[in-house]
């Protein structure tokens, strides 16, 4: 009976949405994503997150650029961003020209979680490039020393 009940529970617990999570590694979802950036989020009129973009390693935005609205598209594998809250965000591809789409299964998250800190400091050398971090990537990141342009 008991084997039953826990049968119901996680057939329902799935159902309802789950999302399954195969994790790859940093490396990886930097190679496949379209952009890779910090950003702030917003909520506009329409009660859709806007992503406010701070630092950019990869990808078409620029920092001060505003991403386009993401709209919930009810998969359960979609990130699910905060309003007013920074994020380190790998955004993927989904449908060229028309937008991006960030998923819950990648390196994605907020950028004051250590583990999302901890992969800051690894994208870099992914990149190839010097470090030019601004101000935000300095408060958020330990341990990064910033090189002059």
């Amino acid at each position: 009976m008991v084997a039953v009940r826990l049968a119901l529970v996680l057939a329902f617990a799935f159902d309802a949405g789950a999302c399954l999570c195969d994790f790859t590694s940093l490396k990886s979802d930097y190679k496949t994503a379209a952009a890779v950036f910090i950003a702030t989020t917003a909520t506009n009129e329409g009660g859709a997150i806007q992503l406010h973009v701070e630092r950019t390693w990869k990808g078409p935005y620029k920092p001060g650029d505003v991403m386009p609205a993401l709209l919930p598209t009810g998969e359960s594998c979609d990130f699910n961003f905060r309003d007013a809250r920074t994020y380190l965000v790998f955004a993927f591809d989904e449908s060229p020209h028309e937008h991006y789409r960030v998923l819950e299964c990648t390196h994605t998250g907020n950028v004051a979680d250590e583990r999302v800190q901890q992969s800051i400091k690894e994208i870099q050398p992914l990149v190839g490039q010097p470090a030019q971090f601004d101000r935000l990537a300095r408060a958020v990141t330990v341990g990064i020393s910033c090189c002059p342009r």
